[in-house]
């Protein structure tokens, strides 16, 4: 009787340890939904901000390039190869009734003005920029329609 009261006891210790097992890994779990929950409810909300401010950068884009597009003068953006990064229509147009050249993103712009007398008079402008010296330009192109 004494074992058996023995036997008994240890049966209830064990039930009561793996009971107390379950629990930790029941309350385990529940901590590690809940971080899983606010992780994926800050990862919504950052996503959300981010496609708010994709939008904010689109439209703002959309609308430099409208002010671009629909201006008088012919404008340009070049990256330190020369390369053009950004043009807008009166260029393209200017670059075609002038010099019979058509422009492409990418393309280097002293590539196409090489065979032409102007190229070290654009390439001095260009590495004055370069150079964070602030210019301002006014030329004249009768041929273009500027007066």
């Amino acid at each position: 009787a004494y074992y058996d009261s023995l036997l008994i006891i240890g049966s209830v210790i064990v039930a009561a340890f793996i009971a107390i097992q379950r629990y930790r890994m029941t309350q385990r779990e529940i901590v590690a939904q809940t971080i899983i929950y606010h992780s994926n409810q800050k990862l919504h909300q950052q996503q959300q901000e981010i496609s708010e401010q994709n939008k904010k950068i689109i439209d703002k884009e959309y609308n430099l390039r409208a002010i671009v597009d629909n201006s008088n003068m012919t404008i340009w953006l070049l990256d330190r190869d020369y390369k053009l990064v950004e043009f807008n229509e009166k260029f393209r147009q200017y670059m075609w009734t002038t010099y019979q050249e058509d422009v492409n993103y990418g393309e280097s712009f002293l590539d196409k003005m090489n065979k032409l007398p102007q190229t070290v008079f654009w390439k001095e402008r260009f590495d004055r920029a370069f150079a964070g010296e602030k210019q301002t330009y006014v030329d004249f192109y009768p041929e273009f329609g500027n007066r």
